[in-house]
């Protein structure tokens, strides 16, 4: 799990020729990991957004399937990651998963976690204890997101299309195999993305 400040993805995958196979293959980004739940940020717009990133060790050369899944009003990417197995299924059916980082409607928290915890904390609680009831973390799911006027400001159809983008490029996703799945709150954004970004 690599902790600290979130490494910004700014580089390109190399796809070369695979010799004798006649193939195009693609390799992940020198600063993008296999096996290893990473945290990238990416601009958004004026913003940048966190996210998890789990390449699995199993990718082989090929583009691979792209899952981005949203985590619940009161919970984090680590959470919901635990909670539904996702690290686990990305490798077992080989595929990229992305867990973004809502955003803090209330006080700020950068991770999601609860006031007290920093990053490595946060990843490392094993269970609802890592939810914040005071400091929820939400996505602009459209006219029935709380704090409407705050996250009115906040793009996260924009910042769903820059991941399917930014890691098709830096991470060999196949973007025509791009899916989204939530958790709750997290399940109104991927409804929102089918209605608007599908």
């Amino acid at each position: 799990l690599a902790l600290g400040e979130p490494a910004e993805l700014k580089v390109a995958a190399a796809s070369v020729s695979a010799e004798g196979a006649g193939a195009d293959v693609c390799l992940p980004a020198p600063g993008l990991q296999t096996g290893t739940l990473q945290h990238i940020s990416l601009p958004v717009g004026n913003q940048s957004r966190g996210l998890l990133v789990y390449i699995p060790r199993s990718r082989g050369l090929a583009r691979l399937p792209l899952l981005v899944a949203f985590h619940g009003f009161h919970t984090n990417p680590w959470y919901f990651g635990k909670l539904a197995g996702l690290v686990h299924y990305a490798e077992s059916h080989r595929y990229i998963l992305a867990l973004p980082f809502g955003t803090s409607a209330t006080m700020p928290s950068p991770f999601c976690c609860p006031e007290g915890y920093d990053e490595q904390a946060c990843a490392a609680c094993p269970d609802a204890r890592c939810a914040d009831i005071k400091r929820p973390c939400c996505w602009n799911t459209g006219s029935s997101t709380p704090f409407t006027l705050r996250m009115r400001q906040v793009d996260d159809v924009a910042m769903a299309k820059t991941i399917v983008r930014d890691l098709n490029i830096g991470a060999c996703v196949d973007g025509s195999r791009a899916f989204a799945v939530g958790f709750s709150m997290g399940s109104m954004m991927a409804h929102r993305l089918a209605c608007e970004a599908a």
